[in-house]
C-alpha cells in the first residue's frame, strides 16, 4: 500500500511537470509564430513606409551614421550595443537582430543599411509573462523536491483513515489542476493550426484563470494583428497587380498604334505595296488584340476567383485522377505518383485545388521540354497536415528570380502571361495552407502543404 500511494504521488507529479513544459512550449510557439509575422511584415515593407522606423542608419567602422531619426532614446540603446549588432550582422545570412533579455527593439539590415523599431507592447508583455511563468514553475518545481519526504513522514506519523481522505483530496486537487492545464494546451494547439477564435473556458478564481484570461487575450490581439497583416499585403497585392496590369496592356498598344500610323500613312499616299502593308499590319494588329484579351481574361480569372467550398474529400483520389489526365494528354512524358495507400481525407475545394496543381505541372512540364521528360507526384501524412510535392528534371530556378516566382505577371516564358503560380499560390492561402519551392540537384520541387483540421459549414476552421 506504501509503495502504491508512493508511486501514485510521482505520476500526479510527472504529469503535472509534463503538462506544464507542454503549456510553455505552446505559448513559445504561438509568440515565435507572432514575432514571424511581425518579421515578415516589416521586412517585405522596407522602403515602402520608412515612418514605420524610429531609426535609420548605416555602421562604418563602429560608429553610427544616422539617416533618419524618430527618437533619441532607442539611438541611445542601439549606441550602446553597436558592438553587438556589428559582429552578429558580420554574417551575411543574419538579417534580423533584437535587443535585450527581453526583446524590446527589433533591427532589420537590408543592403548594409539598417532599420530598427520597437516591438508591439502586446508582444514584450507576452514575452515578460511567459519568463515570469517559467520562474514560478521552476520554484514550484523546486519546492516539489520536498514533497516526497513529508509524504512518507505522513504515512509513517499520521492514521490510515486520515491518509486515506488525504490522498481522495490530493487526487481531485491534481485532477482539476491537471484538467485546466490541459484545456489550455488544447486550446494552444488548436490556435497553432489557424483558429483564433478559440476561447480557454476554466471555472476556478485562482492563478489559472488568471493564466487562462492571459492567453485568451493574447490569442485575440494575435488574431487582430494577423487580420491588419492580411489587409496590408492584400491592399499591396492589387496595388501591384493594378500596376503591372497597366504596364502590360501598354506593351502590345504601342505596335496597334504604330501600325495603324503606318496603314494610315499608306493609305494617304498611295503606296503601290498598300496591299501588303495592310496583310501585314492587320495580322500584327490582330496577334496584339488577341494578346490584350488573354490578359484581360487572366487578370479577370484572377480577380474573380471565388472562395473556396470546402468539403470532406479523399485527396489521393484527386491526384490520381489529375496524373491520369497528363498521362493521356502527355504520353512523351513519364509521370510518377507516389502516394499511401489509405485514405486520407481532408476539408477542401476539389475544383480550385485542381486547378492550383494544373498550374504549377504545366510549370513542370514547361520546364522539363528541353531536358528529361520527367514529372513526378507524391503525397505525405504528417500529423497535422498533408505534404504535396511536384518534382521535374528541369534546369531549375535562378537564384536571381526566386523572389520574384510567385508575383502576378511575373514570366520568363515568351508567351506566357504569368499569373499561373499567382493565381495557385492564392488558391493554397485561401484554404490556409503554404506553398514553397527548391531547386535541388535532381531537380526543382514545388510544395504544398494543407491542413487535416475539419472545416464547418462557414468555412471555419
Amino acid at each position: 500500500m506504501f509503495y502504491l500511494i508512493y508511486l501514485i504521488e510521482i505520476n500526479f507529479i510527472e504529469k503535472e511537470r509534463i503538462i506544464i513544459t507542454n503549456i510553455i512550449d505552446s505559448y513559445k510557439k504561438i509568440i515565435d509564430y507572432n514575432k514571424l509575422q511581425i518579421e515578415n511584415e516589416l521586412y517585405n515593407n522596407l522602403n515602402k513606409n520608412i515612418n514605420k522606423y524610429e531609426i535609420i542608419f548605416i555602421i562604418n567602422k563602429n560608429e553610427i551614421k544616422v539617416l533618419k531619426l524618430k527618437n533619441s532614446k532607442i539611438f541611445e540603446i542601439i549606441k550602446n550595443n553597436i558592438n553587438n549588432i556589428n559582429n552578429y550582422f558580420k554574417d551575411k545570412n543574419n538579417k534580423i537582430y533584437y535587443i535585450g533579455d527581453i526583446p524590446s527593439i527589433i533591427i532589420l539590415e537590408k543592403n548594409n543599411t539598417f532599420y530598427a523599431t520597437y516591438l508591439p507592447s502586446y508582444l514584450t508583455e507576452s514575452l515578460t509573462k511567459l519568463n515570469k511563468f517559467i520562474l514560478e514553475s521552476n520554484q514550484i518545481n523546486f519546492l516539489k523536491k520536498y514533497i516526497h519526504p513529508v509524504t512518507i513522514l505522513s504515512i509513517i506519523f499520521l492514521s490510515f483513515p486520515i491518509f486515506i481522505i488525504a490522498i481522495f483530496i490530493s487526487y481531485f486537487i491534481a485532477r482539476n489542476i491537471t484538467r485546466n492545464i490541459e484545456e489550455i494546451v488544447k486550446a494552444a494547439n488548436i490556435i497553432s493550426l489557424g483558429n483564433l477564435d478559440y476561447q480557454v473556458e476554466i471555472k476556478s478564481n485562482d492563478e489559472m484563470k488568471d493564466l487562462a484570461n492571459n492567453f485568451n487575450i493574447m490569442a485575440h490581439k494575435l488574431k487582430i494583428a494577423t487580420q491588419q497583416i492580411k489587409r496590408i499585403e492584400r491592399l499591396e497585392a492589387w496595388k501591384s497587380m493594378t500596376e503591372k496590369l497597366a504596364h502590360e496592356i501598354k506593351n502590345p498598344l504601342t505596335p496597334i498604334k504604330l501600325n495603324a500610323e503606318r496603314l494610315l500613312y499608306s493609305y494617304d499616299f498611295k503606296q503601290n505595296d498598300f496591299e501588303d502593308i495592310l496583310k501585314k499590319s492587320t495580322q500584327i494588329i490582330i496577334n496584339e488584340t488577341k494578346r490584350l484579351e488573354n490578359l484581360v481574361n487572366e487578370f479577370s480569372k484572377f480577380s474573380r476567383l471565388p472562395y473556396p467550398k470546402f468539403e470532406d474529400k479523399n485527396i489521393t483520389n484527386t491526384l490520381k485522377e489529375l496524373i491520369e489526365f497528363y498521362k493521356t494528354t502527355y504520353p512523351e512524358f513519364k509521370f510518377d505518383i507516389d502516394l499511401p495507400k489509405k485514405e486520407i481525407i481532408i476539408s477542401y475545394d476539389e475544383d480550385q485545388i485542381k486547378q492550383a496543381l494544373i498550374n504549377i505541372i504545366n510549370n513542370s512540364i514547361e520546364a522539363s521540354a528541353n531536358t528529361e521528360k520527367y514529372v513526378k507526384v507524391s503525397l505525405k501524412e504528417t500529423s497535422i497536415s498533408i505534404i504535396i510535392s511536384i518534382q521535374d528534371k528541369g534546369q531549375g530556378i535562378p537564384i536571381e528570380i526566386k523572389d520574384k516566382i510567385f508575383n502576378p505577371y511575373f514570366t520568363t516564358k515568351p508567351k506566357g502571361i504569368g499569373l499561373g503560380l499567382a493565381i495557385a499560390e492564392r488558391i493554397i492561402l485561401d484554404h490556409n495552407g503554404y506553398i514553397w519551392f527548391e531547386t535541388k540537384e535532381d531537380g526543382t520541387y514545388f510544395f504544398i502543404e494543407l491542413t487535416k483540421q475539419k472545416w464547418d459549414k462557414n468555412n471555419e476552421i
